[in-house]
Protein backbone atom coordinates (compact mmCIF):
# COMPACT_ATOMS: atom_id res chain seq x y z
CA UNK A 1 0.00 0.00 0.00
CA UNK A 2 1.45 3.37 -0.94
CA UNK A 3 1.43 6.26 1.48
CA UNK A 4 -0.46 9.53 0.88
CA UNK A 5 -0.45 10.30 -2.84
CA UNK A 6 -2.65 13.42 -2.72
CA UNK A 7 -3.14 14.48 -6.38
CA UNK A 8 -1.78 11.22 -7.78
CA UNK A 9 -4.23 8.99 -5.87
CA UNK A 10 -6.92 9.18 -8.54
CA UNK A 11 -4.45 8.37 -11.31
CA UNK A 12 -3.12 5.37 -9.39
CA UNK A 13 -6.66 4.11 -8.79
CA UNK A 14 -7.48 4.45 -12.50
CA UNK A 15 -4.26 2.61 -13.39
CA UNK A 16 -5.15 -0.22 -11.00
CA UNK A 17 -8.59 -0.48 -12.63
CA UNK A 18 -7.08 -0.58 -16.13
CA UNK A 19 -4.62 -3.30 -15.09
CA UNK A 20 -7.43 -5.29 -13.46
CA UNK A 21 -9.40 -5.19 -16.71
CA UNK A 22 -6.37 -6.14 -18.77
CA UNK A 23 -5.54 -9.08 -16.51
CA UNK A 24 -9.24 -9.95 -15.94
CA UNK A 25 -8.53 -10.08 -12.22
CA UNK A 26 -9.91 -8.32 -9.15
CA UNK A 27 -7.31 -7.60 -6.46
CA UNK A 28 -8.25 -8.48 -2.87
CA UNK A 29 -9.42 -5.99 -0.26
CA UNK A 30 -6.59 -5.59 2.24
CA UNK A 31 -6.90 -5.52 6.03
CA UNK A 32 -10.31 -7.23 6.09
CA UNK A 33 -10.11 -9.89 8.78
CA UNK A 34 -13.72 -10.39 9.84
CA UNK A 35 -16.65 -9.87 7.51
CA UNK A 36 -20.18 -9.77 8.87
CA UNK A 37 -22.02 -12.59 7.05
CA UNK A 38 -25.33 -10.75 7.48
CA UNK A 39 -24.19 -8.08 5.02
CA UNK A 40 -24.18 -10.54 2.13
CA UNK A 41 -21.50 -8.88 -0.01
CA UNK A 42 -19.11 -10.91 -2.14
CA UNK A 43 -15.83 -9.26 -1.12
CA UNK A 44 -12.55 -10.50 -2.61
CA UNK A 45 -10.09 -11.31 0.19
CA UNK A 46 -6.86 -13.26 0.37
CA UNK A 47 -5.98 -13.92 -3.27
CA UNK A 48 -7.00 -12.07 -6.45
CA UNK A 49 -10.04 -13.46 -8.26
CA UNK A 50 -10.32 -13.90 -12.01
CA UNK A 51 -13.46 -13.66 -14.07
CA UNK A 52 -15.14 -12.32 -17.19
CA UNK A 53 -15.26 -8.68 -16.11
CA UNK A 54 -16.61 -6.19 -18.64
CA UNK A 55 -16.01 -2.84 -16.93
CA UNK A 56 -14.28 -1.24 -13.97
CA UNK A 57 -15.14 1.71 -11.74
CA UNK A 58 -12.41 3.95 -10.29
CA UNK A 59 -13.41 6.39 -7.54
CA UNK A 60 -11.37 9.39 -6.40
CA UNK A 61 -12.25 11.50 -3.37
CA UNK A 62 -10.47 14.80 -2.79
CA UNK A 63 -10.48 17.68 -0.38
CA UNK A 64 -13.40 20.16 -0.25
CA UNK A 65 -15.82 17.67 -1.83
CA UNK A 66 -13.98 17.21 -5.13
CA UNK A 67 -15.04 13.70 -6.08
CA UNK A 68 -15.09 11.80 -9.34
CA UNK A 69 -15.94 8.36 -10.70
CA UNK A 70 -14.43 6.95 -13.87
CA UNK A 71 -16.14 4.04 -15.64
CA UNK A 72 -13.67 2.09 -17.76
CA UNK A 73 -14.93 -0.19 -20.53
CA UNK A 74 -12.95 -3.28 -21.55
Amino acid sequence: MPGPLFGAAGALGALAAVLSLRERTVPPTINLDDQDPRIGLDIVTGRPRGGPYTAALANAFGFDGHNTCLVLPP
